[in-house]
């Protein structure tokens, strides 16, 4: 949280985690990238983002002005990972959405882990301790949604170096390929196919954004409105 990076800041922490809410273990309650934000228009000290990075996300945090990524879960299948085979199998069927919130870690989930159940109301040391990525029902393994990135990292580029060179290219190509098609300039070409000023699609909100002076805000101001 920014109160947690502002005190950390205070005592002389050398560089700031923006741990966000789609990562594993402790997280934060907003997502990567929103957090990297808010801290970095507050704190001094360099902010590295953790969670939710793939090959095409790792550019946006690059040019939102972080210092750095943290990837774990994204590696849980390299070639040098030791994982357990049960453990392995598991993240390697993930698809995103096999994960939950305990006392603010994220954790893999399953119906047939019950120690997940067990702990659904703990504090944080009870979680903590529980925690490890050795033994799939006897702890708690701290995998991030974006443990789903896995499977297809590691059968791509086979090893953790390999992995982070495919972020480190992506990362580059992304960016060469904004500066040139600048797609959410004014007039782009989705601005244009829709009649707005700005390529800005406005996402709907069941019982948020369901409102006449909602959806006329949005487009006076150059994007499209959509009504759940």
């Amino acid at each position: 949280s920014l109160g947690e990076a502002e005190r950390a800041a205070a005592a002389g922490a050398e560089a700031i985690l923006a741990a966000g809410h789609e990562g594993g273990g402790r997280v934060g309650e907003e997502s990567t990238f929103v957090l990297l934000q808010r801290l970095l228009a507050r704190i001094d000290a360099p902010v590295w983002a953790h969670g939710g990075i793939g090959l095409h996300t790792a550019a946006a945090c690059a040019v939102g002005g972080a210092a750095g990524l943290v990837i774990d879960s994204q590696l849980a299948l390299v070639r040098e990972s030791t994982l357990p085979e049960e453990v392995r199998r598991a993240i390697a069927a993930m698809d995103g959405t096999e994960t939950t919130l305990l006392a603010g870690r994220r954790v893999f989930t399953r119906p047939d882990l019950r120690l997940v159940e067990e702990l659904r109301d703990a504090g944080p040391s009870s979680v903590d301790g529980a925690l490890g990525g050795d033994d799939l029902r006897g702890r708690l393994v701290p995998a991030g949604q974006d443990a789903a990135f896995a499977g297809p990292l590691a059968e791509r580029h086979v090893t953790a170096g390999g992995v982070v060179q495919a972020l480190i290219r992506g990362t580059l190509a992304h960016v060469a390929a904004a500066r040139e098609c600048r797609p959410l300039a004014p007039g782009a070409p989705l601005a244009a196919d829709h009649g707005t000023a700005y390529p800005v699609l406005q996402g709907p909100m069941t019982r948020v954004s369901d409102r006449a002076a909602f959806a006329e805000s949005v487009a006076a101001a150059g994007g499209l409105p959509f009504l759940a």
